[in-house]
């Protein structure tokens, strides 16, 4: 198995140079009060090993061809971007909700989109941030993984109409949903030499100085253009874990049993602010996340407005803000 892993200066294609020279990404830690979290910020050890939300990042040529036919066929129409959280530099890592450690089976955000006439969904891109590895544990301060190893697993985007008929925004019809088997990198070995202290058990990233617990890992999920968007969309990323999702994998899994556990209960999503986000589009509730989750301390009022279903949760996620690109279109046959 192999896979690149996601360095300080990684470059998303599809992004203006304006997007770039604007929106660089902090250099320094992200400072998170955990008082302002929901109770589920508070790790509870089992057999899960995912961590809960928490704030990542300690600083420690040639010419082509001419072409023959001069009418060359024609080509889909290009996507642009309505709606964009994710820095065009993504860090080497992102705070992150962790499904397993807090009953999450979905998460994601209420958002608004620009471009009235291109509207044909193209692509969801999505960031997750990866906690597990191939030995020990990010918390036991053994992690050792093969650099570039990777494990899979399905992971579904979903986008949905908002029905604001009532007093909150409720998801409505379903719009559009992929899952697809996607290729996840366990997060580097930790490194006694530079990671120390109350960074012992983290990876050292070399460009930023810097140690993590997880690493950043974006997703693309491509649409065929068939679906029209409103202005406004909820979308959503969802899997399973051992005790979550709509089909929980259970601890029948030969990796339960290992000391390392499942590397899926130790896959999270990422939820971070940065400086100009949205970049594109707009955060309906930049307070609010939409979540799914088994657990009432997940939730802003502990549950007290439902659990087990995809609800508004408002307004402990200040500066969390679910991290997104949506890429749309004109229909075919126009320009």
């Amino acid at each position: 198995m192999h896979a690149m892993l996601i360095n300080r200066h990684h470059r998303r294609p599809g992004h203006r140079a304006d997007h770039r020279t604007h929106h660089r990404m902090r250099r320094l830690a992200v400072t998170l009060a955990l008082a302002m979290l929901p109770a589920a910020a508070l790790f509870a050890q089992g057999s899960a090993q995912a961590a809960p939300v928490e704030a990542e990042g300690t600083v420690a040529g040639a010419s082509a061809p001419p072409v023959s036919d001069p009418t060359p066929p024609s080509s889909p129409p290009r996507a642009e971007v309505v709606y964009d959280s994710i820095p065009a530099d993504l860090p080497p890592n992102v705070t992150s909700l962790g499904y397993q450690a807090t009953g999450t089976s979905e998460f994601g955000d209420e958002v608004g989109l620009t471009g009235a006439h291109k509207r044909k969904l193209r692509s969801v891109e999505v960031v997750l941030s990866s906690w597990a590895c191939e030995s020990g544990r990010w918390n036991t301060n053994d992690c050792r993984t093969t650099a570039g190893a990777t494990f899979s697993h399905p992971v579904t985007v979903t986008v949905f109409a908002v029905d604001n008929s009532g007093p909150t925004p409720v998801p409505g019809a379903l719009l559009a949903s992929q899952t697809q088997l996607t290729e996840i990198p366990y997060r580097p070995s930790a490194d006694p030499v530079n990671c120390t202290g109350p960074n012992a058990g983290r990876w050292y990233d070399a460009t930023t100085g810097g140690c993590y617990n997880g690493i950043a890992h974006p997703v693309t999920f491509t649409f065929d253009g068939s679906t029209t968007l409103p202005d406004e969309v909820i979308w959503t990323v969802s899997f399973n874990t051992t005790g979550y999702g709509d089909s929980p994998i259970g601890t029948g899994a030969p990796c339960y049993s290992t000391v390392q556990g499942c590397p899926y209960d130790a896959l999270n999503v990422g939820v971070q602010g940065f400086p100009g986000s949205p970049y594109v589009g707009v955060d309906i509730d930049p307070d609010g996340v939409f979540l799914d989750s088994a657990n009432g301390s997940s939730y802003c009022d502990g549950g007290a407005a439902g659990t087990g279903f995809l609800r508004l949760d408002s307004p402990c996620w200040t500066d969390l803000r679910p991290l997104a690109t949506i890429t749309a279109g004109k229909p075919h046959g126009k320009k």
